[in-house]
């Protein structure tokens, strides 16, 4: 449990830049995140810290470390306000009518 509970510190800024992203449309974006971070990050680290003789120590490791590496590749996402791109087209096309 300790081990987990740093990464909820990192899961709350993924929800909070996940929430912005999702609803400014671009919820393939973070589609693309969390499989990125399951498939390339959690997993394959899960595997090799359990071989190494960490046991289910090491898939909590594995969790914390995607927990981290989403949380900052969400962030690094919203600082740069590519999430912002088309939404003043989409108010434009989808005006509301009178």
């Amino acid at each position: 449990m300790k081990i987990i509970s740093l990464g909820y510190l990192f899961f709350a800024l993924l929800y909070a830049c996940n929430g912005i992203i999702n609803g400014a449309g671009k919820s393939g974006v973070t589609l693309l995140f969390s499989l990125v971070s399951l498939i390339v990050i959690r997993v394959p680290v899960a595997a090799i810290l359990t071989q190494v003789g960490l046991n289910v120590t090491g898939v909590w490791y594995a969790v914390l470390a995607s927990f981290i590496v989403l949380a900052v590749g969400s962030w690094l996402y919203y600082r740069s306000g590519k999430w912002k791109w088309g939404i003043t087209e989409m108010k434009e096309h989808k005006a509301m009518p009178s």
